[in-house]
């Protein structure tokens, strides 16, 4: 449901969004393997060597972490299949947004460098994925502050740092409806997502997914429905979904697929309607 009352609709403004998580990073990694560990210390197992350097790695916080090659591969994967079905031009992207952090922006990079291939002079460039952005492409590109994954001292809980990360989200969420374009793309965090979007489940890596925002003629913003599941990242499983997902893909080719256990498949049999059977959220970081 939309975190924020409906109201008057009459010379409302409404726009699409495309968000995208980044891919698996290198923080994913160390907490998934602290996750790991741990459970194996609940249930009394014996952990090796290698486990126990697992389990500590915890310790290591790297807020910036880069892409893991897998989430290398999945970032290169997701935009091949946005440029072979040509997304960003058959849906009029105009605006393409990222955090601070190196993750998204190499996330972004393929999405971009696969369809446009002007932006191949800036692939591997990051100094000049800065706040300035990049103009002179198909599609501007904008480095957005308050897109930042939650930090550390966000969680903390107590008077100093209480309502931080929510004033934070609530001015990433203005600033979007503010924004002149139509349709923009978003390469963000799990939890950032999970905070606008007002939702319980977060994204997997490399999950785009699309949503309407609304802003009524006296200034409230609104989400209309849930966000659609456009493309799966790779190797993301099929857990973890929220009820009724359907995905934006169908829109775009017209047709009615074949399904095959409870999921849409294509004739490459990639995957375009998450089951919309409830299931338990997955537990993401």
């Amino acid at each position: 449901s939309a975190p924020f009352p409906m109201d008057n609709m009459a010379d409302s403004h409404t726009k699409t969004l495309f968000l995208v998580r980044h891919g698996q990073s290198e923080e994913n990694v160390r907490v998934n393997n602290f996750r790991r560990s741990y459970q194996l210390l609940r249930q009394g197992e014996h952990l090796t060597s290698a486990d126990w350097g697992k389990f500590g790695s915890i310790l290591h916080v790297d807020t910036n972490a880069p892409l893991s090659p897998k989430g290398q591969e999945q970032a290169q994967d997701l935009g091949e299949r946005v440029a072979r079905d040509d997304l960003l031009r058959r849906r009029g992207v105009q605006l393409a947004v990222h955090s601070p952090l190196q993750r998204t922006k190499f996330t972004l990079q393929p999405l971009l460098v696969k369809t446009f291939p002007e932006v191949q002079a800036y692939q591997g460039n990051p100094m000049a994925w800065d706040e300035q952005g990049i103009q002179d492409v198909p599609i501007p590109v904008v480095m957005q502050a308050d897109l930042l994954e939650r930090r550390p001292r966000e969680y903390i809980r107590g008077p100093l740092f209480a309502g931080r990360f929510e004033r934070r989200m609530d001015r990433l969420l203005e600033w979007l409806a503010e924004r002149p374009e139509d349709t923009i793309l978003v390469v963000g965090h799990g939890q950032a997502f999970k905070r606008i979007l007002g939702i319980q489940f977060e994204f997997g890596n490399c999950d785009m997914r699309e949503i309407k925002l609304t802003r009524s003629a006296t200034g409230k913003i609104t989400w209309e429905g849930d966000p659609l599941l456009v493309y799966r990242g790779k190797d993301n499983g099929k857990g973890g979904q929220d009820e009724a997902v359907v995905a934006a893909r169908l829109r775009l080719a017209g047709s009615t697929p074949a399904k095959q256990d409870g999921v849409v498949l294509d004739s490459a049999g990639d995957e375009k309607l998450a089951p919309s059977a409830a299931q338990a959220p997955a537990s993401g970081d």
